[in-house]
């Protein structure tokens, strides 16, 4: 897999069609995009989205150069993606998960470390994917709170995996209130800071 990688990357630099510090992909899949710290910016990351729409997993982990503007980019040219985890990718905001609502196909989301408010929680309810969403990961989101939870709960109806952990505004309250939907979970992973 790292020959092929090096082998897509080569040629593709050779070719000038995609800038420098612009992500690899597999040559047997290229519907899946794994970067891990890479120092990828927005630029490539929104060349790489436009030359392959058809992106149906992208994992951009620790990608600290990744700003809203990237997230923007992969919602309006990736319309197939099902999986997108943009754990800490710390410069991604509300305005950029807002920028994901007319995704369709979206199953797996994670936001992990990310600082976003209840009001990322409100888009991603009403988006247009919000009865497919089936996972979403919001561990250390810190400015989460109960009535974003809520919202998220009764506007995703098939989450079945929800991470929580150390998001410090969510209470009891939250897990009172999760209690009718326990019956479609099959994995819960939450922490809830003590009063």
């Amino acid at each position: 897999a790292q020959i092929e990688r090096k082998r897509l990357q080569h040629s593709v630099s050779a070719q000038n069609e995609i800038p420098p510090h612009t992500p690899t992909t597999s040559v047997l899949n290229p519907s899946i995009i794994y970067l891990r710290g890479l120092q990828i910016t927005d630029y490539g990351l929104s060349q790489f989205v436009q030359q392959y729409p058809s992106l149906r997993k992208i994992r951009a982990l620790h990608c600290s150069h990744i700003t809203d503007e990237s997230v923007i980019s992969i919602g309006s040219h990736c319309s197939r993606l099902m999986e997108l985890d943009l754990t800490g990718c710390i410069k991604v905001t509300d305005a950029g998960i807002n920028g994901l609502r007319q995704l369709t196909h979206l199953r797996s989301l994670a936001l992990t470390q990310i600082p976003i408010t209840d009001d990322s929680l409100i888009s991603i309810g009403q988006s247009a994917f919000h009865h497919t969403l089936n996972e979403i990961n919001l561990r250390m989101c810190t400015e989460i709170t109960d009535d974003g939870f809520l919202f998220l709960l009764k506007n995703c109806p098939n989450l079945k995996t929800i991470g929580f952990i150390q998001c410090p505004k969510l209470t009891e309250r939250s897990r009172q209130n999760l209690n009718p939907h326990t019956h479609q979970l099959s994995y819960l992973v939450w922490t809830i800071p003590a009063e």
